[in-house]
């Protein structure tokens, strides 16, 4: 069913006007108006310590707290929560040689670690560690999530370690580097730590081992942007540059410039209403061109040179709210003091909330 319309005039300005090409139809001519209160903003990600070069040691220093490294020596104890777990596997190790091996662990099984008395998140940094995986189907849910607590109570959030490495990885050690203040837990005592194995829909549950977890004492840093409170900040394109002493205006496909594979790697993470939309751990070259729409340019003088990575997300801008707390942030846990230049640039546009 259709309903005719006409427009009618009361003959002052406001009248609508008719116009009409020889090779198109008769049509009003209107006026139109962006819908959006925006400004074009170009951003740096910042650290609260080093400002916005990333060129820094970032890797850990100072005495570890060890969690457990497959009772290689004497740490945390070990426990089944629930579920089949081997706190002391020789099938494969990281360093000396055992392991904690989660093979035969289902949905929800968890282990726990607990320490003869607590200490202060205050006095670490981060928790570090060494993941093995052997399969980890795309179906369904799968996850291995972390959480502090204290003597059976829960201190801050449950994190998802896949969100911190890469679990397409197969068949080898990659390191893992989660800052305390990721848990949201403030400073608080804690005297144990929870691992739990997630498998929800089809497939298999994951299959891992872990090892040399350990608190860290000093090092690591995160650069983080965030939208202004009573705003949304847009990012159409994302743009990493760095330097460095090379004769080569490329980069072999393991490495950076003259940086070798990272241990930890750069991890980004989009946070947007609390739950996180997108995270990449960046070890080598070939890290970043896995990356949708990203491109690399190469610049230098026979001397030094320069990469340049920038990712187009214009079709389809991230969004950042001030009303949810968003951030995009960049965790760094190597020592890339090598590089001349460092820097990240977030370009976007920033809306007024109305």
């Amino acid at each position: 069913m259709s309903l005719e319309v006409r427009l009618i005039g009361n003959g002052n300005s406001a009248d609508p006007i008719i116009h009409k090409k020889k090779t198109h139809p008769a049509g009003l001519v209107v006026y139109t108006e962006p819908y959006l209160d925006a400004v074009a903003k170009t951003v740096p990600m910042l650290s609260e310590t080093n400002g916005v070069n990333a060129n820094l040691n970032a890797a850990f220093i100072g005495t570890p707290d060890g969690i457990h490294n497959g009772t290689d020596t004497v740490l945390w104890t070990g426990s089944a929560i629930s579920g089949t777990w081997d706190f002391a596997s020789t099938t494969q190790a990281q360093a000396g040689t055992k392991s904690v091996d989660a093979i035969a662990t289902v949905d929800n099984d968890e282990a726990l670690f607990t320490r003869a008395s607590t200490i202060s998140t205050g006095d670490y940094t981060a928790i570090t560690g060494f993941i093995y995986i052997t399969a980890w189907p795309g179906s369904g849910t799968k996850e291995v999530t972390l959480r502090l607590r204290n003597g059976g109570i829960n201190q801050g959030d449950e994190l998802n370690l896949s969100n911190y490495m890469d679990t397409g990885t197969l068949g080898s050690w990659q390191a893992f580097a989660i800052p305390i203040e990721e848990f949201n837990a403030g400073t608080v005592d804690v005297d144990e730590f929870v691992v739990k194995t997630v498998d929800i829909g089809g497939g298999q549950a994951p299959n891992y081992y872990l090892d040399v977890l350990q608190f860290e004492e000093a090092g690591g840093d995160t650069f983080i942007i965030e939208p202004t409170p009573g705003t949304r900040f847009h990012i159409t394109e994302i743009t990493i540059v760095m330097a460095d002493t090379t004769t080569d205006t490329s980069s072999t496909w393991n490495q950076i410039l003259e940086l070798a594979k990272l241990t930890n790697g750069i991890n980004f993470i989009l946070t947007t209403d609390n739950a996180i939309r997108f995270n990449g751990t960046f070890q080598q070259h070939v890290d970043f061109l896995t990356f949708p729409g990203m491109e690399a340019s190469f610049d230098g003088n026979g001397t030094n040179a320069s990469v340049q990575y920038t990712a187009d997300l214009s079709a389809f801008p991230a969004v950042m709210s001030g009303k949810t707390k968003d951030n995009f942030r960049m965790i760094i846990a190597d020592n890339l003091s090598g590089l001349l230049f460092f820097r990240v640039l977030v370009r976007g546009y920033e809306e007024i909330i109305k």
